[in-house]
C-alpha cells in the first residue's frame, strides 16, 4: 500500500509514517511538500491513500483533487478552527479529518482504522 503525507511539519509526517507502517508492513510513504508534488506523485504511483494538510488547501483545491485522485483522501487539520470553517464549506468529497488537536492515542487509533480498511 502506497500513501502521500502533504503536510507542512515533518514532526506530524514522521509520526504517521511510524503509525501507518507498523498497521501494514507494506506500507510506502511518500512526503509532498504542495499540492502540485502531491499530483507528481499519484499521476506516477499506484496510491491508496491521500493525506492532505488543511493549510495547504485554497479555494477549489479539493474538487481538483477529487477530479484527478479516486482513493482516500483525508484531510489534516492542525486546529479545531479550520475544521469548523471546512466543515461548512467543503463539498462531501473527502473521506474523513485527522484533528492534530485530538488526543494523540485517538489520532493514532483512528490513523490505523484508515489504514487497516483500506
Amino acid at each position: 500500500m502506497k500513501i502521500i503525507f502533504a503536510e507542512l511539519n515533518t514532526l506530524t509526517i514522521l509520526g504517521m509514517s511510524s503509525i501507518a507502517k507498523q498497521c501494514r508492513s507494506d506500507t510506502e510513504v511518500f512526503e509532498a511538500v504542495n499540492l502540485l508534488h502531491a499530483r507528481q506523485i499519484f499521476k506516477s504511483q499506484n496510491i491508496s491513500i491521500l493525506f492532505v494538510n488543511i493549510e495547504l488547501l485554497q479555494e477549489g483545491d479539493l474538487l481538483k483533487l477529487r477530479t484527478d485522485y479516486v482513493g482516500k483522501l483525508y484531510l489534516i487539520v492542525p486546529k479545531a478552527s479550520f475544521q469548523i470553517t471546512y466543515n461548512r464549506f467543503v463539498p462531501k468529497v473527502i473521506d474523513g479529518i485527522i484533528n492534530l488537536e485530538n488526543d494523540l492515542e485517538a489520532n493514532q487509533k483512528y490513523l490505523s482504522n484508515i489504514i487497516d480498511g483500506v
